[in-house]
């Protein structure tokens, strides 16, 4: 087995536990079957990079946790604190997201409506 391989298999185990799903609900949500994801947790077969993204999408992980060693000392960050700055850095995001509409559209329209009841009175 390719290294690979051996990570594909340890991380999709690691990953199907801690989202608390069997190999059965895991392929369900998936759309591939049991044995298809049994055969993939033994090493016996390698999923192509369509069934890569329905599992991805189906545990909603990104595709490269399922290929990163987590043990290798080159890596500076643990893969949990990436998910905590993904996490911050979409929190940020949205919130920009909301203040830029908030001050385009939502703001516009009360300046309508305020403009609009002040001519409804002979302002």
């Amino acid at each position: 087995m390719t290294k690979v391989q051996e990570l594909l298999v340890v991380n999709l185990k690691r990953a199907r536990y801690n989202k608390g799903l069997s190999q059965m609900k895991l392929a369900e949500r998936a759309n591939l079957s049991l044995g298809f994801i049994g055969d993939i947790e033994s090493g016996k077969k390698f999923p192509s990079a369509n069934s890569i993204q329905k599992i991805v999408d189906s545990l909603k992980i990104q595709p490269f946790e399922l290929f990163i060693d987590i043990h290798d000392s080159h890596l500076n960050c643990p893969l949990s604190k990436l998910r905590c700055v993904q996490t911050e850095l979409v929190g940020k995001i949205d919130e920009e997201i909301s203040q830029t509409l908030n001050k385009h559209f939502y703001a516009a329209d009360i300046s309508k409506a305020s403009v609009n009841s002040t001519k409804g009175r002979g302002l």
